[in-house]
């Protein structure tokens, strides 16, 4: 992992324990920071990958508590924390981290994973055996870690129906899920969630500038715990409104604090003659900000790429979309920025979810109901929003469909999952064998919220599995280039207001993300904040086809020998989305994810599995 360690790597070796890390400097408190770092006696030693967000506040609680902080550092910080605290220590961070303790005196390891999981953590544990590391390639280096295809992951990515927060593709690899720590001892390994959002919390105002005004100030507060840095920051901004969103606020607390010439910068890809290209959406931000904005063509990657970064981590094949974002990462690193911001979160916690249909019915608001209805008509080509005929089987579903009662509802999904077609591209045999349809009905949490729409986006949080394989696909590649991404909308802060509000604040006729909407008033151009589309990049992936010689592929899979797909019917889907792109037919876009997942699980097998040369 030396790529990761451009300031220094250490390692702190005692008997049967070591601990290592990579040092990569990304605040002024950093330049004081030497890990492995243990207290006075080396009774606790700590190793961690992560930011501090609440560092003057968790300062003044630990001197009031009568600890002794030796120098300003976030590492420092979190074990004096520990030592204070101990379990409950957790609980008190609020930033994006990674790490863990050794207690001599209990002989104990304790791990521990931020809130949603923004610092990967993977381990293999033996009962003799406890390995950790940032990067899965790492524990396949031990001699004692077989590669050993893990068949019912696999199941969940090739029905691109990603659920599992804990397993990897490998049946003996795990990671640490967000929100969790792990204490691990000779005769002790167990797991506990030390935070989860309080689903009986309800921040309620009579008018929507009070909502807009409380959001402004939490949403203020995360970009600005985001601008700690040792050099100048950086941003992605596509011209949509939730990176605009972050790169206003930047750039506003710059100007309040005397330092409009703080050498912040933004970064885009463009798509010329497509209908994704956002350059005249960004170019009203350079505009109204005076921005330093850097936009470079988006390229597709050589078939070379995806082979190479797929042997080198031995993970998941990376999506197109990160292979174009190479070569932008790249001039970034040549620009000396190693912190950069992203708008990821916004979607996921501002945009509402289509389940207020339910929470409508439930209770009787049936003219809400249909004014609802007509505005999702009105905007059916919007992303996400569906277009609804009543009755139509969207609204079923997420209108009846949750007030089915539960018992009923796990008598009708038992019987559509026997259907061959319930899996798309998968094997029946191998999706009876990896028992896929009871892992995709598992829950990871028992948590219950007022109202239906709550409910989905707190699923975002707690059910999906696809936030954790993103992010730590994300980190992997930000790895490579010494560089963090920092994400102001996965702030807990923010999290919890959203599952506060009522959903009216988050979805309102038109508009998703109505409040962050109202709190962007004199931040954005108006033209991106009324902005009501979303670009749409599913062409990077049918051009990703090509290169990669999809034809060939999709026509001779490996994993298909092993029964785990049925060969020839994702040649057919191959073939099918091809002719519907070149008639113009948007029903392509319904093969896109499926034969990704397929075709990345293909060279995964090949490069990592089976592949001799694949050296960890």
């Amino acid at each position: 992992m030396a790529h990761r360690g451009p300031d220094g790597i250490n390692h702190w070796v005692k008997g049967s324990v070591a601990l290592g890390q990579c040092m990569l400097r990304t605040t002024p408190e950093s330049l004081e920071e030497h890990q492995p770092l243990s207290n006075e006696d080396e009774s606790l030693v700590l190793v961690m990958d992560g930011r501090v967000d609440n560092w003057q506040e968790l300062r003044r609680d630990l001197l009031a508590h009568g600890a002794v902080l030796r120098d300003r550092s976030d590492a420092e910080l979190v074990l004096r924390a520990f030592e204070v605290w101990g379990d409950k220590s957790p609980y008190r961070i609020l930033g994006d981290f990674a790490y863990v303790v050794w207690d001599r005196t209990t002989r104990q390891l304790f791990c521990c994973r931020d809130v949603v999981g923004l610092r990967p953590f993977y381990y293999y544990w033996n009962g003799v055996t406890f390995l950790f590391c940032t990067e899965l390639q790492v524990i396949l280096k031990h001699p004692d870690v077989r590669r050993d295809p893990n068949e019912g992951m696999i199941a969940e990515y090739l029905s691109a129906a990603i659920r599992d927060r804990e397993e990897t593709l490998y049946r003996n690899i795990l990671r640490l899920p967000a929100a969790h720590y792990l204490k691990v001892r000779c005769d002790l390994f167990t797991m506990q969630r030390y935070w989860d959002v309080d689903s009986t919390h309800e921040i309620r105002y009579s008018t929507d500038s009070q909502y807009a005004q409380h959001f402004e100030h939490v949403f203020a507060e995360a970009v600005r715990c985001r601008l700690r840095s040792g050099g100048p920051v950086s941003a992605e901004m596509s011209g949509g409104v939730d990176s605009s969103s972050i790169v206003a606020f930047a750039q506003a607390h710059y100007r309040s604090v005397g330092r409009a010439e703080s050498g912040f910068e933004t970064f885009a890809l463009g798509f010329p003659g497509l209908s994704c290209d956002e350059r005249a959406f960004a170019h009203s931000m350079v505009q109204m900000w005076n921005l330093t904005h850097h936009t470079l063509p988006s390229t597709v990657s050589e078939s070379s790429w995806f082979i190479r970064e797929t042997r080198r981590s031995g993970d998941f094949t990376p999506y197109p979309t990160w292979a174009a974002w190479d070569v932008l990462s790249s001039l970034i690193q040549e620009r000396g920025f190693r912190v950069i911001l992203n708008g990821a979160g916004g979607d996921e916690w501002l945009t509402g979810s289509i389940s207020h249909y339910a929470d409508f019915l439930r209770h009787f608001k049936l003219s809400a109901l249909i004014r609802q209805v007509r505005s999702d008509r009105q905007f059916a080509a919007r992303e996400s929003v569906p277009a609804i005929i009543f009755p139509s089987l969207t609204l079923l579903r997420a209108g009846l469909w949750p007030l089915v009662p539960t018992g009923i509802r796990r008598v009708v999904k038992s019987v559509v999952r026997s259907r061959p077609t319930s899996y798309g591209p998968l094997g029946r045999g191998f999706a009876r064998r990896t028992r896929l349809g009871e892992r995709l009905a598992k829950r990871n949490s028992d948590k219950r919220f007022p109202t239906h729409a709550q409910q989905s986006i707190y699923g975002r949080l707690a059910e999906s599995g696809w936030m954790p394989h993103g992010i730590e696909m994300r980190d992997r590649l930000d790895g490579l280039h010494g560089r963090e991404t920092r994400f102001p909308f996965m702030d807990r802060r923010i999290i919890e207001f959203c599952l506060a509000v009522p959903d009216a604040q988050l979805w309102r006729g038109y508009d998703t993300k109505y409040v962050l909407r109202n709190a962007m008033r004199g931040f954005l151009p108006e033209l991106i904040r009324w902005r009501r589309t979303k670009a749409d990049f599913s062409h990077v992936f049918l051009e990703a086809f090509r290169t990669l010689n999809g034809a060939r592929h999709f026509s001779d899979l490996t994993i298909a020998s092993l029964g785990w797909i049925d060969g020839a019917k994702v040649a057919v889907m191959y073939s099918e989305m091809v002719q519907s792109y070149q008639r113009k037919d948007l029903a392509w876009l319904n093969y896109v994810w499926l034969l990704w997942m397929v075709l990345g699980i293909e060279i995964w097998y090949k490069e990592a599995i089976l592949d001799e040369r694949f050296e960890p």
